[in-house]
């Protein structure tokens, strides 16, 4: 069964769709989910988005932060991101590139358990 998260806005499906299609062009991502307010279903248009990268176990910590700089390089010129990132004071993507290797740390605060 597929999960298909409900966005606020056409523009947050959008640049949700633009995070999925190019992370899921990388051979080391494994998934992308949509995590927070947007996966739970209680996005509101002021929301930002939420993601979680997976990548595969042995992806080195220094690829990981290629991946992340690459991504940053590529969103800086695409439209649609750029036009989510103006639509609200608010708007902001948070991506957290992640390798399976759970390691506990203190939880920010602000942010659910």
């Amino acid at each position: 069964m597929t999960f298909i998260p409900k966005f606020p806005t056409k523009l947050h499906q959008d640049t949700a769709e633009l995070v999925r299609d190019y992370f899921l062009t990388i051979s080391n991502v494994d998934t992308v989910l949509v995590v927070n307010s947007c996966a739970r279903g209680r996005a509101v248009p002021e929301s930002d988005l939420d993601f979680a990268i997976l990548v595969n176990p042995d992806t080195a910590t220094n690829e990981i932060k290629n991946i992340h700089i690459a991504w940053l390089t590529y969103s800086a010129t695409q439209p649609t991101f750029l036009q989510y990132k103006q639509s609200t004071p608010f708007a902001h993507l948070h991506l957290d590139i992640i390798d399976g290797n759970y390691l506990p740390t203190i939880v920010e605060v602000g942010e659910p358990y």
